[in-house]
């Protein structure tokens, strides 16, 4: 009886060790009324992250994604996973300190077509939709 009750707690309690919990992809964290995944995709990519589903084997440091941060920003994206997960603050209200938090409005580059189109994931994936002229 004992050794069926440890069976048991054992059992239950390994049950959580294997649920999956599926991942957001990076895409789906970026809002704007009216803009449709694909428009997302092609922004993330137009500001300068290599990859829209998330981690790509081209790492970005902190700076580099403050920088695309804030040009999604610009273009009236919002970043909603990462305002959920800091209690409400941007990437750059939480370090202010980088470079790219610092720079005016003004300085923080546009969206850009070839920034898309010669990105890894296009390179990788050049069919993909988001990755047509």
């Amino acid at each position: 009886m004992k050794r069926l009750l440890i069976i048991a707690f054992v059992s239950i309690g390994m049950t959580g060790c294997f649920r999956q919990t599926p991942h957001t992809v990076a895409y789906k964290s970026w809002q704007k009324p009216g803009a449709s995944e694909d428009e997302v995709k092609r922004a993330q990519l137009e500001c300068g992250y290599p990859n829209p589903l998330g981690p790509s084997s081209v790492p970005m440091d902190d700076n580099s994604i403050a920088l695309s941060s804030r040009c999604m920003n610009n273009n009236g994206f919002i970043n909603m996973g990462y305002l959920k997960l800091s209690g409400g603050k941007t990437f750059c209200e939480d370090y202010p300190h980088l470079p790219a938090c610092q720079l005016p409005l003004d300085h923080i580059p546009d969206r850009d077509v070839a920034k898309r189109l010669n990105s890894p994931f296009c390179k990788e994936f050049p069919q993909a939709t988001v990755c047509q002229p």
